[in-house]
Parts: structure tokens; C-alpha cells; sequence
């Protein structure tokens, strides 16, 4: 006799935010549009549904459930397994794991590709070239001083022209949190006559919002420092990065923002200065 088993998958992100996404929630539904008629529930947060064919969790939540009850473990920004923690109950789900990430390195020691023996990568230009991610282009230009009046200019020709567009500044200080975002959103909106962009981060403790408004198209621009980098999954046709980045980790974070295929030709602007 053969026993027939269910299909079941489990897929664990690093946030309730990226929980919601992926469950549809919030955002573009991107996940269940492309996964089509298949029902997905909840494991995490106020929710504890794990009966539907696709679950949902977070990596807080996933070890409160029974990975044998999964055919596939699937875990979203993968180089999270690094910390110990992760990397011991990675082990105990072996072959039925697969992890996705842009970013599989911290350091030459911290890096999956000498953790774990099965890894497939891609290139940027070649998911670009399979359709996976939106074809590109890159611009560079240089400064020698107030790089936000040129973030901004760039970001009020983009939205003049239907665009929606993040600008990732350098750090404030300490008396002045946010400093350089806040500049950048106040010249963009100088610009266009209307309140059109927001910066967010720590400084704001409306940041949630806006970044919601942002995703219901109130808001054009998003201008930080700190925030709107890992798993933020949005409509973004521009990415303005203003250097010097220190470091490739964080920058290809940044630069991952607007690569989703969409109406227009993804565009990734750096500013460097001139020295």
C-alpha cells in the first residue's frame, strides 16, 4: 500500500512585516500572485493558523512547529542562518531546506557558500537577463559639496515624470538625527509645490506610516538614513544613493529596492564625491 501525503510547505521570514508581505497583507501581493491558487496561512504574531497548504512564519516562530509536517522549509533572507542559533535548527530540517538571499556573506568567514555544500548563485545581470529582476540602468555623478540639493533635483525630475523614488542619505548627528533626509524631503517638496516626500527612520515615529502612505502612492519620495533596506518590498522605480558607502553589504541592500520588474526601467543613481 502506498500512503498518500499531503504537500505541505512552511516558509519562515525575518520579521512580522515581511511576514505580512509575503502573506499579502500589505504591499503588491507579489508571493500569492505568482504562487496562484493555492490557500496561504498565518504562524506568527496574533495568528497560529499552520493548516493551509503554505504557511507563513517567522524565524522566532518557526520552532514551535513540527518541520516534519513540511515537505519543503523554505528560508527568506538566508544569510540570517550565520547567527548559531538559526545554523543548529537549519540542521535538524537537512535536505527539504532552501534559503534565498541577496546578500550571502557577512565577511570571508561569515558567508553560506562555506557553510552549507548545495548553492546555486546568479548574477544581478543575469536575472535581469532571464526576466527575474527589471532591466536597469546606472548613473553616476560626482560632487564636491551638498549632495542632498542634487538628490533632491534628480528625485523631483523623476516623480515630475511618474516615478517613485527612495534617496538613501549619509547618517545625521547626534543633535540633528536624520539630518540629511530631512533636507532632501523638504527641497523635494520645495520643488513640487506639495508634500509629495517624507524621510523616515528613528528620528520619526511616524515612519510606519509614511512608508504605508508611500505604498498607497500619497507619498512619491522616501528619503532615510537607516531605514528601507532589508525585505522592504515596494512600487520603487528609483533608488538615489548618496556616498561614500563603506560598506557593499549595505549598498546592495540599497540597490536591490527598485530591480522588481515594473512599468519603467529601473534606474540607480550614485552620487560620490569628488575626491
Amino acid at each position: 500500500r502506498f500512503v498518500k501525503r499531503i504537500m505541505k510547505a512552511v516558509l519562515a521570514t525575518s520579521s512580522i512585516n515581511l511576514g505580512d508581505q509575503f502573506a499579502g497583507k500589505r504591499g503588491d501581493n507579489t508571493f500569492r500572485r505568482f504562487l496562484g491558487d493555492v490557500d496561504v496561512t498565518r504562524f506568527y504574531g496574533g495568528s497560529h493558523d499552520a493548516d493551509g497548504p503554505v504557511v507563513i512564519t517567522t524565524d522566532r516562530s518557526m520552532d514551535k512547529l513540527n518541520q516534519r509536517d513540511y515537505t519543503l522549509s523554505v528560508i527568506d533572507e538566508g544569510h540570517l542562518a550565520l547567527a548559531p542559533q538559526a545554523e543548529e535548527h537549519i540542521k535538524t530540517i537537512g535536505m527539504r531546506c532552501f534559503m534565498f538571499t541577496a546578500t550571502p556573506a557577512y565577511g570571508k568567514k561569515a558567508d553560506l557558500r562555506r557553510r552549507f555544500k548545495y548553492v546555486e548563485e546568479g548574477t544581478l545581470r543575469s536575472f535581469v537577463e532571464q526576466g527575474v529582476l527589471n532591466t536597469t540602468r546606472l548613473l553616476t555623478f560626482q560632487y564636491n559639496e551638498h549632495p542632498e540639493m542634487t538628490a533632491a533635483v534628480l528625485a523631483h525630475r523623476y516623480i515630475t515624470a511618474g516615478r517613485k523614488v527612495v534617496v538613501y542619505c549619509q547618517s545625521g548627528t547626534q543633535e540633528n538625527p536624520g539630518g540629511p533626509s530631512k533636507k532632501v524631503a523638504e527641497l523635494v517638496n520645495a520643488l513640487q509645490g506639495k508634500h509629495v516626500a517624507q524621510d523616515v527612520g528613528s528620528h520619526n515615529k511616524n515612519s510606519d506610516r509614511d512608508v504605508e502612505r508611500f505604498d498607497q502612492d500619497k507619498l512619491k519620495v522616501l528619503a532615510t538614513s537607516r531605514m528601507l533596506r532589508e525585505g522592504w518590498n515596494a512600487d520603487v522605480d528609483v533608488a538615489i544613493c548618496i556616498g561614500p558607502h563603506y560598506s557593499m553589504l549595505d549598498l546592495q541592500q540599497k540597490i536591490g529596492r527598485p530591480l522588481r520588474p515594473g512599468r519603467f526601467i529601473s534606474e540607480l543613481v550614485e552620487l560620490v564625491p569628488r575626491y
